[in-house]
């Protein structure tokens, strides 16, 4: 069942990522099925997975964290 949570998680992502592409916000040929899936299996990396080098637990480091390799990623 674990696949199909994963795929109801990423069907969240993709308006956000839609709307994300209509303001600007990400490359236009950004495959967001495909997004949606990575943003997902990164958000179960922080919930399940402890971190040696960005302190999990202190929201500015995560927003950090996720603004320097995820959104500019996309971008």
């Amino acid at each position: 069942g674990s696949g199909r949570l994963v795929e109801r998680w990423g069907e969240f992502w993709l308006p956000r990522l839609a709307a994300a592409a209509a303001r600007g916000e990400v490359r236009p040929d950004l495959d967001h099925p495909r997004a949606a899936d990575w943003i997902v299996r990164l958000m179960l990396s922080f919930a399940l997975l402890p971190s040696a080098v960005v302190d999990l637990d202190g929201p500015a480091d995560v927003r950090t964290f996720v603004r320097d390799h995820a959104v500019r990623g996309f971008a």
